[in-house]
């Protein structure tokens, strides 16, 4: 056991190490990385121009990119979203059922940055300046929620159960959804 304990360590150091290595080969930061190989042709001379102008054009485009590879705001505007929709067809509204209750639903939700229309003229170009933003969109389903009033076994005691299945590849331009 102790031999098996051993070998497993090492195996971890060495992927770990083998990790830290390809991650200084290529150019990261914050999480991104850039990588790519420079055309080459039969030509040597032709082939380091190539190489030198590869690499400056990776570097813009690392630095074009950097600023997209930490986006908090966009996570919490899904994430808020998420959550309101995740209460599709609760039984909030039904509360002290004498048997079971049972609801469906379809709820929709957005976080948005402002509620003045105007602020969305030139979206695009504030994404593209800042590479954050608070904002998210979430659907959620519910099929059946069905409510059992289990106050036979303890006083006060709901029991809940809740099923929905959405999933759509083609919505509008790449855009896909699954709840």
């Amino acid at each position: 056991m102790k031999s098996l304990f051993k070998i497993l360590l090492c195996r971890l150091i060495v992927c770990c190490f083998v990790d830290y290595v390809n991650a200084q080969y290529y150019r990261s930061e914050q999480g991104l990385t850039v990588s790519g190989n420079a055309p080459v042709t039969g030509d040597a001379g032709l082939n380091a121009v190539l190489a030198s102008q590869f690499a400056v054009i990776m570097d813009e485009a690392f630095d074009e990119l950097v600023k997209f590879s930490n986006q908090p705001d966009l996570a919490k505007g899904f994430a808020n979203a998420n959550a309101y929709t995740a209460q599709a067809a609760t039984h909030q509204g039904y509360q002290d059922y004498s048997l079971f209750a049972v609801t469906t639903g379809i709820m929709v939700a957005a976080q948005l940055p402002s509620s003045n229309k105007d602020y969305y003229d030139d979206l695009d170009e504030k994404i593209k300046d800042d590479g954050d933003l608070y904002a998210g969109v979430s659907a959620g389903l519910s099929i059946i929620n069905f409510g059992l009033n289990a106050g036979f076994l303890y006083p006060g005691l709901y029991l809940n159960a809740k099923f929905g299945y959405f999933s759509n590849d083609s919505l509008v331009d790449n855009l896909s959804t699954k709840s």
